[in-house]
C-alpha cells in the first residue's frame, strides 16, 4: 500500500473496505504518526473540516486543544500498542455521544465513529425512570 500518495492509498482503502467508505459513520485512517491517511465525507463532517485540511496533516497539528483531551489520549496508548479497542464517550466535534472503535493494520490504524446519541438518551431515560420507581 501506497502512503505517499493520498489518491493511491484512497483508492486501496476504498477496496479494502467499501461499507466503511461509504457509511455515514466517520471513517478514518492514520498511520502510527497520528498522520491522516483516508477521510471519508462522513468524517470530515464529523469533524467539520474538508478533507484537504485533514489528509496529510498530523492530528496533533489540526487538533491541537485535543491532543491531551481524555478519550483520545486513551486511544493513543491503545494506537501505540497496535490493539483494536472501543470506547463511548461525548464528542468535542458534535456535543453527541459516539462510539469509537479503532483498529490496528499493519501500516496505519482505523478509527469509526457510530453517532449513539439517541440510544445514550434513551438508556439515561431507563435509568431515570427506574431510579424513581425504586425511590417510591
Amino acid at each position: 500500500m501506497s502512503f505517499h500518495d493520498p489518491k493511491t492509498f484512497a483508492k486501496e482503502i476504498e477496496s479494502e473496505f467499501p461499507a466503511s467508505v461509504r457509511s455515514t459513520d466517520a471513517f478514518v485512517a492514520v498511520d502510527y504518526d497520528f498522520c491522516f491517511l483516508f477521510v471519508n465525507n462522513a468524517a470530515a463532517k464529523f469533524y467539520k473540516k474538508s478533507k484537504t485540511e485533514l489528509i496529510g496533516k498530523k492530528v496533533k497539528e489540526v487538533f491541537p486543544e485535543l491532543w491531551e483531551f481524555g478519550p483520545f489520549k486513551n486511544s493513543r496508548r491503545e494506537v501505540a500498542a497496535r490493539r483494536r479497542f472501543e470506547m463511548t464517550y461525548r464528542s468535542p466535534f458534535t456535543g453527541q455521544w459516539v462510539q469509537l472503535v479503532g483498529r490496528p493494520f499493519e501500516h496505519y490504524y482505523t478509527y469509526t465513529y457510530n453517532n449513539i446519541d439517541e440510544k445514550k438518551s434513551l438508556q439515561d431515560e431507563l435509568r431515570a425512570y427506574v431510579g424513581r420507581k425504586k425511590a417510591k
